[in-house]
């Protein structure tokens, strides 16, 4: 096992490092702003941000809510009521038919949709007027003020911000795509809203393409009860039980530190962390990333694996290693490639 864990820390050193060749301007402009999924791989959603033309892994919903927070631009409510919702087909409003919505008013507005809109989560009718707040806003008018019209629609503004994520500086920061393809708005302040933006945006792209186009900085915020069970060697279960292998267990936020000296294989001390994000259907979600390695190739770069809790971490890292097919991320290619 030891061996096995020293070889996975290692493998990405022994790689060639991966060539990317630069996408052309036709490419960058036709995918500026879009969300992408590798269809050649798990479906791993990317997002390209128009501003700098790099594509930000998404990770899982939550982690997508890290990069909307990071890359998103603010935008005040008065500039965010000029840009058109978005709906469904069938005329409900972007992502509110999951069945796991809180909708306390019963007007096929979820709660924390309410809060971005601006509407009383506990009145259907929000301005009295005897019209649903939903069928007002279908209808062009607003739900807060009887007889009011809905500002009018700013074109311009949003064809200039079509692709970007804005983020409501005068409310909580939620988080709204404007689709490049309509110039609406739609909410993605939630990780089930990101969910659904992801399923119904996202485009199919290969990892050849995907591969143009250069990568940004992650941007995945920890848990706030994270556990920090500092610098341990992963290789002594003993060790890990101390507590990082209960944290483990549970799924729960916790990360850990090691440091391995692979002398003489390798010259330089290889730094890496793992941090677990939390519970998945298929296992434990754990992020991982090299802190030092002599190759800066393989720096500032995650893995995203899901690991059996029901075994102890280092048989399961054991398990996945080294076809990491429960794996994902920018990382990935760097060790499974040879």
């Amino acid at each position: 096992m030891i061996k096995k864990i020293r070889v996975f820390l290692a493998c990405g050193l022994l790689l060639i490092p991966l060539a990317s060749q630069a996408a052309s301007p036709s490419m960058k402009a036709k995918l500026n702003g879009k969300i992408l999924l590798q269809v050649q791989s798990r479906g791993e959603a990317w997002y390209v941000n128009p501003t700098d033309g790099k594509r930000y892994f998404l990770g899982s919903p939550e982690m997508a809510i890290g990069v909307f927070s990071r890359v998103g631009l603010g935008i005040t409510n008065s500039q965010l009521l000029k840009i058109p919702l978005g709906f469904n087909a069938s005329g409900a409003l972007f992502g509110t038919q999951m069945g796991r919505e809180i909708d306390t008013d019963g007007d096929s507005i979820p709660d924390e949709y309410e809060a971005a809109l601006g509407t009383q989560p506990s009145l259907a009718d929000s301005d009295n007027d005897s019209f649903n707040d939903l069928d007002e806003i279908r209808a062009g008018y607003d739900p807060m003020m009887s007889g009011a019209r809905l500002p009018v629609s700013d074109k311009a503004l949003a064809n200039r911000l079509k692709g970007r994520i804005v983020l409501q500086v005068e409310s909580r920061g939620q988080a709204w795509y404007i689709n490049p393809a309509d110039g609406r708005r739609y909410y993605m302040g939630t990780p089930e809203r990101a969910l659904a933006g992801m399923r119904f945006f996202g485009l199919g792209i290969t990892n050849t393409d995907l591969a143009q186009l250069q990568e940004g900085p992650g941007a995945i915020a920890s848990s706030p009860d994270l556990v920090d069970c500092g610098m341990s060697d992963i290789e002594n279960e003993a060790a890990m039980q101390a507590c990082f292998g209960p944290q483990f267990r549970t799924c729960s936020p916790a990360k850990v530190r090691t440091e391995v000296n692979l002398a003489p294989l390798i010259e330089g001390i290889i730094g890496y962390e793992y941090e677990i994000v939390g519970p998945r259907a298929d296992g434990c979600e754990v992020k991982s990333r090299y802190t030092s390695n002599p190759n800066p190739e393989y720096l500032n770069k995650n893995l995203f694996c899901r690991y059996d809790n029901r075994r102890s971490f280092n048989d399961a890292v054991q398990e996945v290693f080294p076809a990491l097919t429960t794996c994902s991320g920018e990382l990935k290619p760097y060790l499974t490639s040879r």
